[in-house]
């Protein structure tokens, strides 16, 4: 739905959102007003709680909306432990930003190598041997690094090629972490030394990110996705990265 669409309604949950839209702020679902007045008085519970989720959507349409501006079309990179659940994560972020495609990039190197469909990159290494899979991974990143208005999910290990940093560094780096413990408890594929063996073997790279992320996985795939946009938005405006212009 519009934002025109909210406004220009005549229901009386449209009507009371629009007393104080322009004071729907800061975190999702949480609405501040001007003195003690309440745009949901007189209503029912239940059209209380429709107009409530209605502001929330809305909170997220324009967080998404400011980060997409600042970005200027240039593509994310989504970097960290692969049992953090990247894919879902960056699908989500790049369907708030609507004009902006999904690539997982596990997916382009299976396909690109005829290994078919995995169910993870460790499958994909398994069968490639990781010297293959890098060499394919950066052949890769050369043909992605030149796309704009992309949101693409990586390996974690794509960081340890130096080369491979100034492919990505077209776009922004997002470096998104999580607990260790809780990556090991919710899945089976990873286990929680091989997780610990990826962190320390990449942490000190993923620190040269454009911008980084702790996220709490037991929290839904698309609060997660609005929360990295609210971080990739407060980052970029701090930083020269934020006002640098998309590549041709």
């Amino acid at each position: 739905m519009a934002k025109g669409d909210l406004a220009s309604g005549s229901s009386p949950i449209v009507s009371a959102l629009n007393v104080r839209v322009q004071k729907v702020v800061s975190e999702v679902g949480r609405v501040e007003y001007e003195g003690d007045k309440d745009p949901y008085k007189g209503l029912s519970p239940e059209d209380k709680q429709k107009g409530k989720q209605l502001a929330a959507a809305w909170i997220k349409m324009d967080k998404a909306a400011e980060c997409k501006t600042i970005l200027q079309q240039r593509s994310i990179y989504l970097v960290g432990l692969p049992a953090i659940g990247i894919e879902q994560i960056g699908s989500l972020i790049a369907r708030r930003f609507e004009n902006y495609r999904y690539l997982n990039m596990n997916d382009v190197i299976a396909s690109a190598s005829g290994q078919g469909e995995v169910e993870s990159s460790k499958e994909l290494i398994s069968k490639m041997g990781e010297e293959a899979f890098r060499e394919v991974e950066e052949a890769v990143l050369d043909q992605l690094q030149a796309l704009l208005r992309s949101v693409i999910s990586t390996d974690a290990g794509v960081v340890l090629r130096p080369s491979n940093w100034g492919k990505m560094n077209q776009g922004i780096v997002v470096y998104v972490e999580a607990d260790i413990d809780k990556l090991a408890a919710q899945q089976s594929i990873w286990s929680k030394e091989e997780l610990q063996d990826i962190q320390a073997r990449c942490s000190e790279m993923f620190k040269q990110a454009d911008v980084k992320v702790k996220i709490d996985v037991g929290n839904a795939a698309d609060n997660i996705a609005v929360s990295i946009i609210e971080s990739m938005t407060r980052e970029l405006k701090r930083s020269k990265r934020g006002s640098g212009s998309a590549s041709p």
